[in-house]
Formats: structure tokens, C-alpha cells, sequence
């Protein structure tokens, strides 16, 4: 069996003070689990390193966020990144990523470092900690979604000391792969702790005193959808095609449309031009292009919206929860357990417009615990200060 945690230890038995935590935040989402952990943490116990998107300005300075909230002195910033947004760049950013985290982590030596999912970052930060013989806790292995993610994600299992997984299907795909299941917790996807808790706001004000990438004014409308569409590494050259489908389906439905901006991947460099040529020839204004919200603003606007589109995990795990339609286009996130609030669309004009009318037809689904039921964060904190800390590993396999 896993460990399935329905009784937490009681923390007044151990020493919270001395336990030295580094969290390695790559990217918006990364922050977005780590936020509702590090609330029940020590601000003593714990180190935010920022690196990749997180840092660069293209992608909305989510730093700013997380200094804001997190303190100067709990957090740490580094330049790893080389622009170009191709397949070159990236692969020289993960080595580059490699050796300056690796250079943070001598220097400050952190008793355990936490990764997010399954990205280069990610996997960056692994390779770095486990060289210098420091214990790693994974948070969301085990799943089964689509592209080089797998691949990274599975790399990343097999390098981990502590697994983190958000449901029983990953725990046991996790001890399939050889890990310890003494090694394994269910504790469901922090981000949906968020969701639980979202404050009562009007999604208009959440626009005061900002604008869209292109626009120098936007005004929330009722009925809006939103779109969430990242590059995929393994479809590079198709990345373009991709986007240029979608632009023209979504542009042919008539609503106004909050567009996040791409990730940093591979493709990015191709999906930008395409966005900029929609941008210099679009007549109906109703697209509107943003790099970054804070994590709640993000998801009060989802919990709102007529309907997320696109291939962004936030389509399938933080929508159920909030059970707003969703139509997920592509392999990025082909595997991954779905609720019934998504549906699937193949990439044609056709195909994503009558996906989205009908999801915009049906309206909101039940809520759905598939990702979690909101108390990740508290699950994930207790143990990561109370754990056994080890580099051992034995492969039982």
C-alpha cells in the first residue's frame, strides 16, 4: 500500500527551526504550488530560488509577486536563461541552469530541495542537487500527460528522494517505477488549496491600472473565455500551424478573449512571429494578449470565465475544481486524467469552434476532488519539516 496521509503528525515533536528547505521556482505555475506550502512554513526553514521565467520581464515579472509576498530575504534570483525561445537555447539554458543553481546550492546547503512537475527547470535543479547529495522532494510525479513531459517528469522520479503525488493513479504509477512507497504521499496539487479559498472579487477590478500587451486599455466583459496555449517541444516545427488554427478559430467566435502569453519552450520563437502578424492584421479587437496575473487573480477569472481553452494543465487540473468548461487541443496534455468538465478538440477551425459553443452552451460543471480536495499545501509542509532526510536510494527493480 501507499501511504495514503489522513492522520498528519502532530509538529510540536519536532524541531522546525533547524531544517533548511530551498524551493526552486521556475515559472509561474511552479509558484502557484509552492505558495500554499510555504504558508506553513517557518520563514527561518525556508528559501525561494527564482530563476527562468520567473525572473524575465517577457513573462510578467512573476518575481515581483513572489518577493512581495515571500520577503527579499527569503528569496534568491538568477539569470540562466538564453534567449531565442528555440530548441538550441533551450537545451543551453538547462546546462546553464544547471551550474548556477548548482553554485546556489554549495553555497547555502539546504538540508532538501523541492521541485515542481516535469520541465527543463525542473529537471535542472535535480540533476544539480542530487550531484551535491542533497535529498530532492518531487511534487506531481507519476503522471501520464503528453510530449518530452513524460520523459522529464520520469527522469525526475527516478532522481527524487520524496514523492508528492496529487492522486492514488500517480502514487501507484510512481511505485511501479521502482521508488520506495514508503517514499510516497498522496496529498493532491496545492494549487487547488488556492482554489478553495479564493477571495469574493470583481474579475473587473482585477484590470484597474493595466492593460494587455498591444492594448493600452481593457474592460472585462461579462462573458469572456480564456485561452492558455504553450509551445511543444516534440512539435516544434508545427508549433506555428498550431497557434494559426487557433487564432482562427478563436477570433471567429465573437467574444472577448483573455489570451495568456506562451511559456518559455522551445517554439515560442515561432508562435510569437505568428502572434504578432494576427496582432498587425486583426480588425475585431476582441483578442486581448497578457503576459502574467497573480496566481488568485488568475484563477478568480477562471472560476468566471465561459470557458478555458488551449493545452495548459490549468485547463484540466484547476478547472475541474472550479468546474469551468474546458476544451484541451493537442498531445501536451493527452494523458492526463481528465474531469468532466473538458473535452477534447483536434486542431482544426472547425473542430475548436463547435467544441468551445458547446462547452459555452452547457455551463459550469460540478466541482470535481480529482486534483485534490484544498489542503495540500498543510499535508506537503508537515512533512517536508518532519520527514527522515536520506540520498540512499535501493531500485526494486
Amino acid at each position: 500500500m501507499v501511504n495514503l496521509l489522513t492522520v498528519i503528525p502532530d509538529l510540536k515533536f519536532f524541531n522546525m527551526t533547524n531544517r533548511k528547505i530551498t524551493f526552486v521556482i521556475g515559472n509561474r505555475a511552479h509558484y502557484a504550488r509552492v505558495k500554499p506550502i510555504i504558508k506553513y512554513i517557518p520563514k527561518s526553514s525556508y528559501k525561494l530560488v527564482l530563476f527562468e521565467s520567473a525572473v524575465l520581464s517577457d513573462y510578467g515579472n512573476v518575481k515581483d509577486q513572489i518577493i512581495d509576498e515571500a520577503g527579499e530575504d527569503n528569496t534568491v534570483i538568477m539569470f540562466t536563461n538564453i534567449s531565442g525561445g528555440n530548441l538550441l537555447t533551450m537545451t543551453k539554458s538547462t546546462g546553464t541552469a544547471i551550474s548556477e543553481l548548482a553554485t546556489e546550492f554549495a553555497k547555502d546547503k539546504p538540508e532538501i530541495i523541492v521541485v515542481v512537475a516535469d520541465r527543463y527547470e525542473t529537471l535542472a535543479a535535480t540533476i544539480a542537487a542530487r550531484y551535491l547529495n542533497i535529498p530532492v522532494a518531487h511534487i506531481q510525479g507519476g503522471e501520464n500527460t503528453g510530449s518530452i513531459d513524460d520523459n522529464i517528469r520520469h527522469a525526475v522520479t527516478k532522481l527524487a528522494n520524496i514523492h508528492f503525488v496529487t492522486n492514488s493513479e500517480s502514487a501507484m504509477r510512481v511505485e511501479k517505477m521502482g521508488e520506495n512507497k514508503n517514499s510516497i504521499y498522496i496529498t493532491g496539487c496545492p494549487t487547488i488549496d488556492i482554489c478553495a479559498n479564493l477571495p469574493e472579487k470583481n474579475s473587473q477590478s482585477i484590470f484597474e491600472h493595466r492593460s494587455g500587451v498591444y492594448e493600452k486599455e481593457f474592460i472585462l466583459q461579462k462573458k469572456y473565455i480564456i485561452v492558455a496555449f504553450h509551445p511543444v517541444t516534440t512539435e516544434y516545427k508545427e508549433n506555428r500551424e498550431h497557434f494559426r488554427v487557433l487564432l482562427e478559430a478563436i477570433n471567429a467566435l465573437d467574444t472577448q478573449v483573455i489570451w495568456l502569453y506562451p511559456n518559455i519552450d522551445a517554439g515560442t520563437d515561432l508562435v510569437h512571429k505568428e502572434l504578432l502578424r494576427f496582432k498587425s492584421e486583426d480588425k475585431k479587437g476582441l483578442i486581448y494578449f497578457f503576459r502574467h496575473f497573480d496566481v488568485e487573480n488568475y484563477l478568480i477569472l477562471l472560476k468566471n470565465a465561459q470557458c478555458i481553452v488551449g493545452n495548459s494543465s490549468v485547463g484540466i487540473r484547476e478547472s475541474s475544481f472550479l468546474g469551468t468548461p474546458s476544451v484541451t487541443i493537442g498531445s501536451r496534455q493527452r494523458g492526463r486524467n481528465r474531469a468532466s468538465n473538458v473535452i477534447d478538440a483536434e486542431f482544426s477551425v472547425e473542430a475548436i469552434k463547435n467544441a468551445v459553443i458547446k462547452q459555452v452552451q452547457h455551463g459550469n460543471y460540478p466541482s470535481s476532488n480529482l486534483y485534490g480536495q484544498g489542503n495540500a499545501g498543510k499535508k506537503i509542509s508537515d512533512i517536508l519539516l518532519s520527514c527522515d532526510l536520506t540520498i540512499e536510494k535501493h531500485m526494486t527493480y
